[in-house]
């Protein structure tokens, strides 16, 4: 019965056709590179959630501890040569010569690394990040060993070759946002690379590679039902806020499942400012009020509500709030119920003042 649930939510027209509230259906926002997805479900990895292990985008984000990086030949973070279309701004790492936007440099070949990278056991991992890649023939034939011409690789330093350039067309290059899956090596500690190779020191005034915004995330099954918890959105928007200094609504969902007895409820709030603090808040009761000025938000919750104020959380470089919901510690000693129907919203500081998500009501079983 839990099952026919889960799907019977996810197909609502509200969710599966417009999840992010942008206006634009899902598979056009996939299509087109407005929105990612990672795990090609067909759902904006802005509507999921999953733990963010690692996260580079070459303007100073911090990598988690024990990871470092090395880079070899014309392997270098600059902003200068950058191609325009999709892919992330500012920053980024680039194979090539900045001062000719090519890589005729002679025969050249080297690597840029992410070392030390822990991977946790038992769990689908999804490494994802956005290339720019133009070289002599697109390393089509490179990649049959027949021919020496320009060629691009990507995967984990002395155990496996993850994604290759061998199809890519030799005319048009863009922005191209890449999906790879390392759930082979969950559980161990690897070093990934991203290899370019000349092979020769003809036709060398290509673009080059150009990668940014990679990112690493975990996705769990708590719930133990073969689903990865980002693809079981369990919520219903209810109730709208205002935009914010992004220029959009915040929106949020509630990931994981409604059985009670799963303790598996995630809750992720997008197209949030960046690095400000926020937290959650939820109660028994919709409601839709302008908050006091100066604030620009609307609450979506009436009397009582329950702050999870001791969760105060940060939204990083990514502009997101994430929260796991603890069953056994819920603030004012709250119990959820079988059969309870509860609303949640998320609060974040907004510049000079505040502002809210929209709000969102998820049904327990």
């Amino acid at each position: 019965m839990r099952k026919l649930f889960l799907v019977w939510i996810l197909c609502l027209p509200a969710l599966g056709q417009d999840c992010n509230q942008n206006g634009i259906p899902d598979p056009q926002d996939v299509a087109a590179g407005n929105s990612a997805d990672c795990n090609t479900n067909g759902v904006p990895d802005e509507c999921e959630y999953g733990t963010l292990l690692l996260y580079q985008d070459f303007d100073g984000a911090p990598l988690p501890v024990g990871v470092t990086e090395s880079r070899g030949d014309l392997w270098h973070t600059t902003n200068q040569c950058r191609p325009v279309g999709g892919g992330g701004s500012g920053a980024y790492e680039y194979f090539g010569l900045d001062a000719s936007c090519n890589f005729h440099a002679g025969t050249v070949l080297g690597n840029y690394q992410l070392n030390g990278v822990s991977l946790p056991a038992d769990t689908t991992i999804l490494l994802s990040y956005w290339s720019y890649y133009e070289g002599e023939n697109g390393g089509e034939m490179s990649c049959d060993g027949e021919f020496s011409v320009d060629a691009a690789y990507m995967g984990v330093l002395a155990q496996a070759v993850l994604d290759d350039y061998c199809n890519e067309p030799s005319s048009n290059p863009e922005w191209r946002y890449r999906t790879v899956d390392l759930s082979a090596f969950a559980g161990q500690t690897v070093d990934l690379f991203w290899q370019f190779s000349s092979d020769d020191e003809l036709f060398n005034t290509f673009f080059g590679w150009g990668i940014d915004d990679i990112r690493i995330w975990s996705f769990e099954d708590v719930s133990g039902n073969g689903v990865p918890d980002p693809c079981e959105r369990v919520s219903l928007t209810y109730c709208s806020s205002n935009p914010n200094s992004t220029g959009s609504v915040a929106g949020l969902a509630a990931l994981g499942s409604v059985d009670l007895s799963d303790q598996d409820l995630f809750l992720r709030t997008v197209f949030v400012p960046q690095n400000v603090f926020g937290y959650y808040l939820m109660s028994m009761v919709q409601d839709s009020t302008p908050l006091p000025a100066p604030s620009q938000g609307n609450l979506c919750l009436g009397l009582p509500i329950v702050r999870f104020d001791q969760n105060v959380l940060q939204s990083g470089a990514i502009g997101e709030l994430r929260m796991r919901i603890d069953f056994q510690n819920l603030p004012q000693q709250t119990v959820f119920q079988p059969g309870e129907t509860w609303n949640f919203q998320s609060w974040f500081r907004d510049g000079a003042t505040s502002n809210t998500s929209r709000g969102v009501l998820v049904a327990f079983q």
